[in-house]
């Protein structure tokens, strides 16, 4: 018997009740190995494409260049690269396009985890040859959909459930995280923050081995086991200095919104321009820039953080204009070489973005109070990880990812309050991260991994119950308290002689009166104007005012205008049918 279940992997992997087992580790350590290895292939296919397309760039504000004549090399390789992979992805596998994590996002809510085998190599080519013709994108959303498209392959084969599925697709996503920063935990956090959306510990073991091991082949092959940033020393001067980190965060939050306002910007106004032109447009405009300004280039990401991150003490003049600027055409252009069809990836632009202001921030503060500020190097490295958690909404890999760049626990207290700051001032200005918002904007929403946007199909109407503890604005204050507490509800709706909707009264808004036959004015008390929702709205409505406003209980009207009570809704009812809803589809 034992040997027919090795015989047949599916069988050794489908037995009930397995998740905790050896099993699964087992198989998340083999998708971390391949992906470890895909994702070393991955880059030296950039570093291959950038040599023969590009080559070296002339100089730019930081960066030392060459002397180049041949200009119309540099504008007509991103132009004819651009054009060609903006229509062979297109063609061959429109999962590939973009910046990868929310086509795995999507998978797992929507898609039972199924990425097609066909993704990966596509992404793989496609992203190689964006960036190494010098469009400003990363290779670390990409090695995320590479390594996903792996795991689910791999589940596909075995015949896995949904679950399971999810649990694979997470070991692949944090496998290529993992071995591009070479930082294990950062790549668990990240695909169990924005790709499985559980932190149980069925998903934990193998999406963390899986990620070890992927960082373990990484550094075979690389031969680097140490931090990028592992010589910067972090201090914190004074804790009047975590007041400045908070103020940088809240900073960071603003440029979050405005950075991905600017990604969707320049995606609407792509759509109305043909495919081939969208991308031999957008190739040629990065090319003419990279002439001026090498750094914006997808091959220079890291040595340009590494600028902003390492400042020698004379280049801090320089730094003031250079970061803003590099900031600036940073968020444009990424937004420029997404939208016109190249195929990369934003977690690494980000960062940049982040250190590009967080060093000036260190500077002037450096300047206004020096007996209480780091160096600059130090807001810069905050500063990354702030943009991060605000524009992903993964706080979690932010704060990790950071950390394991610098070895430097010191560093982890202000970097937790920037990431707050910076998070709270996003979320005020911005519904979805910049993830989340691509599939919001295709009627996708996802929270905890799901999506609630089941409960778009479904109108209001079909499911209200009728409401017979309405209240008569006339009522005595007597009946008025008897039929409170035989109601098993704190609210009840006020209604007139015709059952138009007048306000709600609860219990601990009425006040206590002497004489208990006396007439009440119910208006004088009761709330005006309250949360309702209309018979024609969609469930997906009721869910967002009940969540939003923290409401137990919507009074349920014929339409906003007249508002004529015809029923009523309860938080318990709402999420009893999300749960149905999330069971029809095998995702709860």
């Amino acid at each position: 018997m034992a040997y027919n279940t090795f015989k047949d992997p599916r069988k050794f992997f489908n037995r009930p009740g397995v998740e905790l087992g050896i099993r699964f580790l087992i198989l998340g350590g083999l998708i971390g190995v391949v992906s470890g290895y895909v994702a070393i292939l991955f880059h030296h296919s950039i570093q291959y494409v950038t040599d023969i397309l590009l080559g070296d760039l002339p100089a730019g504000p930081l960066l030392a260049g060459t002397e180049r004549s041949d200009y119309w090399a540099v504008i007509l390789v991103p132009a004819f690269v651009g054009m060609l992979v903006a229509v062979l992805t297109k063609k061959l596998a429109p999962e590939a396009e973009g910046h990868g994590v929310p086509e795995i996002m999507n998978a797992v809510a929507s898609n039972d985890g199924v990425i097609r085998p066909r993704v990966a190599l596509v992404k793989l080519v496609g992203s190689a040859l964006s960036i190494g013709s010098g469009f400003s994108v990363g290779r670390e959303g990409p090695t995320a959909l590479i390594g996903a498209s792996l795991g689910s392959a791999a589940g596909q084969l075995l015949k896995l459930n949904r679950k399971r599925m999810k649990m694979v697709v997470g070991c692949g996503t944090a496998a290529g995280i993992a071995a591009t920063f070479n930082a294990p935990l950062a790549g668990a956090a990240f695909a169990l923050e924005l790709v499985v959306g559980n932190f149980s510990v069925t998903y934990l073991s193998p999406i963390i081995f899986s990620s070890m091991l992927a960082t373990v082949v990484a550094r075979m092959m690389t031969g680097n086991a140490h931090a990028l940033f592992s010589e910067m020393e972090f201090v914190l001067q004074s804790p009047w200095e975590i007041i400045l980190y908070c103020c940088l965060g809240m900073i960071l939050g603003l440029v979050g919104v405005l950075y991905t306002r600017l990604l969707y910007f320049f995606e609407d106004k792509a759509e109305h321009i043909p495919l081939w032109l969208r991308g031999a447009l957008g190739g040629a405009i990065i090319g003419t820039v990279l002439l001026y300004l090498p750094e914006i280039s997808g091959p220079n990401t890291w040595e340009v953080i590494r600028s902003f991150v390492v400042i020698d003490a004379r280049d801090w003049d320089k730094i003031l204009y250079v970061g803003l600027l590099i900031a600036g055409a940073k968020m444009v252009f990424t937004s420029l070489s997404l939208s016109s069809g190249a195929s990369g990836g934003l977690f690494a632009p980000s960062l940049l973005i982040g250190g590009a202001l967080g060093a000036p921030f260190g500077v002037l503060v450096n300047r206004w109070l020096p007996g209480i500020a780091d160096q600059p190097g130090g807001y810069a490295l905050v500063a990354m990880g702030a943009l991060v958690a605000a524009i992903t909404q993964a706080p979690m890999t932010a704060i990790i990812i950071i950390f394991e760049l610098t070895n430097d626990y010191e560093i982890v207290l202000p970097l937790i309050m920037a990431c707050a700051f910076s998070m709270g001032t996003y979320n005020h200005l911005q519904e979805g991260s910049i993830y989340t918002l691509k599939l919001l904007r295709r009627g996708i929403n996802l929270q905890w991994g799901r999506d609630i946007g089941v409960l778009q199909a479904i109108r209001v109407a079909d499911i209200l119950k009728p409401e017979t503890d309405a209240v008569d604005y006339r009522i005595r204050y007597s009946a008025l308290i008897e039929k409170l507490k035989a109601t098993p509800r704190n609210t009840l709706p006020v209604i007139d002689e015709s059952r138009h909707l007048l306000g709600l009264v609860s219990i601990a808004d009425v006040p206590t009166l002497a004489n208990s036959g006396e007439f009440v004015a119910l208006k004088d008390f009761m709330i005006r104007d309250p949360a309702v929702v209309a018979i024609n709205e969609s469930l997906y409505d009721a869910f967002v005012k009940i969540t939003v406003g923290d409401y137990s209980y919507l009074p349920v009207v014929n339409n906003q205008s007249e508002k004529l009570l015809v029923g009523r809704l309860t938080r318990q009812d709402l999420l009893q049918i999300y749960r149905n809803q999330l069971k029809l589809r095998g995702i709860y």
